[in-house]
């Protein structure tokens, strides 16, 4: 059996063609991205189950978990009362605007810390976490270490 020993210059062409080739198949990741989801439910405040719009197989868009950007709301199973109130009233309020909306996108979507998918909601073109944030029932997080909030205080 022979050996073929290519010229360097071969291996270095091949190489430009293979990266060429994955540059075209595949975009660089843009802050501009928006799909259209159809709202399933709230699991709380600031999240979200939404089926996603456009030719994605079933397996990888349908019943997908969404943690609204922006914001945190209370917890639905604290054992602090003042906080669960909250909660509840916070899941009815996204309950209500989404599946009486005409128009849900996500804006933007990524992966947060905890790889969920992280995504600015929005529901005929208002925000989600605008609409929480104005009746006091999320407050502003980017991240980090969460601030402690007194549910009690914050109407």
């Amino acid at each position: 059996m022979s050996r073929i020993d290519y010229h360097p210059a071969v291996y270095a062409a091949t190489i430009l063609a293979i990266i060429a080739i994955l540059v075209l198949l595949c975009p660089p990741a843009r802050s501009d991205l928006a799909m259209t989801a159809k709202y399933i439910r709230a699991v709380d405040g600031d999240t979200i189950v939404v089926d996603l719009g456009g030719n994605i197989p079933s397996i990888f868009g349908k019943n997908i978990s969404v943690r609204v950007a922006h914001i945190d709301a209370p917890e639905m199973h604290s054992k602090n009362k003042c906080e669960k109130i909250a909660a509840l009233k916070a899941k009815d309020v996204v309950d209500n605007a989404l599946r009486t909306a005409n128009k849900i996108a996500l804006i933007s979507p990524s992966r947060d810390k905890y790889f969920r998918i992280l995504s600015e909601v929005t529901y005929d073109e208002n925000s989600l976490s605008q609409l929480l944030l104005k009746k006091k029932l999320a407050v502003a997080y980017e991240g980090g270490t969460k601030t402690k909030v007194n549910w009690c205080d914050n109407k």
